[in-house]
């Protein structure tokens, strides 16, 4: 049987702060840039019996993204009227994470996409 007799369980706390500097160029279409550090703390949890493991490491962090803007889907919608909202963005980012600690490598690279709202 070569079936393992523990389980692990990995939880990272990616713990990071970053300046966000927006290029408005356009009102329509808004590149930006985003430096940021942290410190990645993170708890491996054993089911052998043995000593759980707790510790970090610190990372930096480059970003750069674009928000494209979508005002004409909030203009007399909800959003605008009961919230507020003034601007809604789609959001695309191109993350990389430098991690610093050989031993605890956090390094990584993300393309992500979400909403933003302005207010």
């Amino acid at each position: 049987n070569l079936e393992p007799r523990e389980e692990y369980q990995f939880i990272l706390f990616p713990n990071t702060v970053s300046l966000n500097y927006k290029l408005m160029f356009s009102k329509y279409v808004v590149p930006y840039i985003e430096p940021g550090v942290g410190y990645y703390t993170f708890w491996e949890r054993r089911t052998d019996g043995e000593s759980n493991s707790f510790g970090g490491a610190p990372v930096l962090i480059a970003a750069g993204g674009l928000l494209i803007s979508l005002n004409s889907l909030t203009s007399g919608t909800e959003l605008s009227g009961d919230y507020g909202a003034t601007d809604l963005w789609l959001d695309l980012q191109y993350r990389q994470v430098f991690g610093l600690d050989s031993r605890k490598d956090f390094s990584s690279n993300m393309i992500t996409g979400g909403f933003g709202i302005g207010f």
